[in-house]
C-alpha cells in the first residue's frame, strides 16, 4: 500500500491503521501533495476491495509559523476530513515517558481476522479465525500484551488502544467485578 505514495509523502501502516505525512513551508503544496497522495491510496483500497473510512480519518497539523493560515483541506470520497487540535498521544508520551509503550490493534476484513502489538522495536502479529470480530481481535491484543510483559516486572509498561470498545467492554468487565 505505501508504494503507491508520491515521494514526497511518507507513511507508515500498521495492521489497518495508516498515517501519512508531508513537511514543507507552503502550505498550498502540502496540501495538494497529501490530496495527490490520498487519492492513490484509495485508487489502491478500490483495486483490492478495501477502503479507508472517512470518519475514522483526521488531520493533524503540525506547525511553526506565527501567522495565521487555513486548516489543510484533504478529502475522502467527497468529504473533508476533520482537522483536529489535540495531540494527545504525543502530550501522553512525555507524560509517561519513564513507561515503555506498547501499542496494540486489532483488525477484520472479509477473509482475516488478526492482531498485533509493538513493544519497544520488536512488531508481533498473529491471525486468528476469520469468524471473530474485531473486538475479539483487539481484546485478544491487550491480552496478549498484557501476558507478555506479566513476568516482566521490573519496567513500566503503557498499552495504548484506538478501540473505544475494547477498552470500555474492558472498564464494564472490571466494574462487574468489583
Amino acid at each position: 500500500m505505501l508504494h503507491v505514495l508520491p515521494s514526497s509523502v511518507s507513511g507508515t501502516l500498521y495492521v489497518d491503521d495508516l498515517q501519512i505525512s508531508c513537511q514543507g513551508s507552503n502550505m498550498n503544496l502540502i496540501e495538494r501533495q497529501l490530496q495527490r497522495a490520498m487519492n492513490k491510496l484509495l485508487a489502491w483500497c478500490d483495486q483490492k476491495g478495501d477502503m479507508i473510512s472517512p470518519e475514522k480519518s483526521c488531520c493533524v497539523q503540525f506547525c511553526r509559523k506565527r501567522s495565521l493560515h487555513p486548516d489543510p483541506a484533504i478529502q475522502i470520497q467527497d468529504a473533508n476530513i476533520p482537522v483536529v487540535e489535540e495531540q494527545i498521544l504525543l502530550h501522553h508520551r512525555h507524560q509517561y515517558s519513564a513507561y515503555i509503550p506498547i501499542f496494540t490493534d486489532g483488525s477484520k476484513t472479509a477473509n482475516y481476522v488478526g492482531y498485533g502489538d509493538v513493544i519497544a522495536d520488536v512488531t508481533s502479529s498473529f491471525q486468528l479465525n476469520a469468524l471473530c470480530s474485531v473486538l475479539t481481535a483487539e481484546l485478544t491484543a491487550i491480552f496478549l500484551a498484557l501476558e507478555r510483559i506479566s513476568d516482566l516486572l521490573n519496567h513500566k509498561y503503557c498499552i495504548y488502544s484506538d478501540s473505544k470498545s475494547a477498552l470500555e467492554a474492558l472498564r464494564m468487565e472490571h466494574i462487574r467485578w468489583l
